[in-house]
């Protein structure tokens, strides 16, 4: 017969709990490390630099927070009680975000427009601070666009990237009330990496040293690049549509098509002069656009009727190269996936999605379209394999007609033409196939149709439009 304490264990958790070998991914970050027993921390006198850490007794299981990294590289420490010595090991790498560079993009003068900006950084989270309680998180923020003296100050910005904040950098900025008399105001700059402009009045060049040199006037303008100044397309207003009622409407079709910019006649969407993309961007970013994100979601099955709004942060996200990272646990168990975004390559885009309705106005007795939404479309790659092509976000296409209309089209034939973005869309200077039309099913055309037959049946709903045109009228 054996002892009663044969079946009796004994066991006590004095040291560290879970892993001794960590990883901090920048300077700023605080590890968390759960130790059981009563002891105390200490720190190896070889570090590369001294740290924060709890150095007092501690309770049972209890968490400590170490923190204070100056310098990126291994650190050591060393976890003791009454009963053992448990060492552990942090991996501090990187060094963080570098200070950014904050410009000044607009004239600092009393009703001019203020306007902040810097470098973009991928998956960034951009945090403004300035006088009068002014926070922004957009990559070049509008001040005020009529500027006055209480704007005057210093400005702030600091960089996040997964939690890594950058150093603050700082503008201070000098508003003066003679908008004529420019040549007084100053652009005091705090830190080295500041740098300010007064374009196109001025050119001020900050050293590394922070002083401030006025350029000679002859230095100031920037020569034509050409023999005239090119202001048409520039200069060019929307042509106003007409008006439509419904009781007007007699026939409407929607239809989705997609273009495809590797076609020749679609080249010019992708010219690098000129990429559609990059002015959509470029809007958004500057708030002159709104984003609508493309997800399905309850009331918006398609996610194409401009429900939820998107922020340049999410568009930026959405557009870089993602891919389907695995999620490990502590076993090496995959538990789940999560999509990573990359850096964003414009010649990736290479087609667009657009949404619009053929409508037979009676009044007029006019049958045209009207296109309503575009969409650039993205590749989502997952397991090494790229899936279909999915729309990145929506644009509202009334909306961004003003834009599209002051933005040239880079032509093959001639450098003097005068076509904008909106009068290729207008005049239909474009090669598309549809995808979709409206149906009772909801069904798209690639949910019936395989292979080549996906292009006939395209073909045959064009037809199908052009042959209800043409049987309105009698020869």
């Amino acid at each position: 017969m054996g002892s009663f304490l044969d079946d009796i264990e004994i066991t006590a958790n004095n040291g560290i709990i879970g892993s001794n070998q960590l990883a901090a991914p920048c300077l700023s970050s605080e590890v968390q490390v759960p130790v059981g027993g009563v002891g105390t921390w200490l720190q190896d006198p070889h570090n590369p630099s001294e740290t924060r850490a709890n150095l007092a007794s501690n309770g049972t299981d209890n968490i400590t927070s170490i923190s204070g990294f100056k310098v990126s590289g291994v650190y050591r420490y060393v976890w003791k009680t009454a009963y053992c010595k448990s060492p552990l090991t942090i991996t501090v790498s990187g060094g963080g975000l570098e200070k950014p560079i904050v410009s000044l993009a607009s004239p600092i003068h009393v009703g001019g427009i203020l306007q902040l900006t810097t470098a973009a950084v991928p998956n960034a989270i951009y945090t403004w601070t300035g006088p009068n309680g002014f926070s922004s998180d957009q990559l070049s923020p509008i001040v005020s666009t009529n500027a006055n003296s209480k704007l005057s100050g210093i400005y702030t910005l600091i960089v996040s990237v997964n939690g890594c904040e950058s150093p603050p950098s700082s503008i201070n900025i000098v508003i003066n009330s003679n908008p004529e008399n420019r040549r007084e105001s100053v652009l005091d700059t705090l830190g080295s990496n500041v740098n300010a402009s007064t374009r196109p009045i001025k050119k001020i060049a900050v050293s590394a040293s922070t002083s401030v040199a006025l350029k000679p006037k002859s230095e100031l303008l920037r020569p034509i690049d050409g023999y005239y100044k090119k202001e048409i397309v520039q200069g060019s207003k929307v042509a106003a549509r007409a008006v439509m009622r419904e009781a007007d409407v007699m026939y409407s079709k929607r239809i989705w098509r997609e273009i495809d910019l590797r076609e020749k006649i679609n080249q010019v969407f992708a010219a690098p002069q000129a990429r559609l993309i990059d002015i959509l961007l470029d809007a958004v970013n500057s708030g002159e656009l709104t984003a609508y994100d493309p997800i399905s979601r309850k009331g918006d099955l398609g996610g194409d009727e401009f429900s939820a709004i998107l922020s340049p942060q999410q568009v930026m996200t959405r557009l870089a190269d993602s891919v389907l990272v695995p999620i490990l646990d502590k076993s090496g168990n995959i538990i789940g996936t999560n999509v990573k975004p990359g850096e964003f390559n414009p010649d990736s885009v290479l087609k667009f999605r657009i949404k619009e309705d053929w409508i037979f106005d009676k009044q007029r007795s006019v049958f045209e379209p009207r296109v309503i939404g575009i969409a650039p479309m993205i590749r989502i790659k997952a397991a090494g394999q790229s899936l279909d092509d999915q729309p990145a976000f929506w644009i509202y296409f009334p909306q961004a007609r003003p834009i599209l209309a002051t933005k040239a089209v880079a032509n093959r034939k001639n450098d003097a033409s005068h076509l904008s973005y909106d009068d290729l869309f207008m005049k239909r200077i474009f090669s598309s196939y549809i995808v979709k039309e409206s149906n009772v099913e909801d069904i798209r055309i690639k949910d019936y149709m395989q292979g080549v037959d996906r292009l006939y049946e395209s073909e045959r709903i064009k037809k199908e439009l052009m042959d209800y045109e043409h049987d309105l009228w009698s020869y």
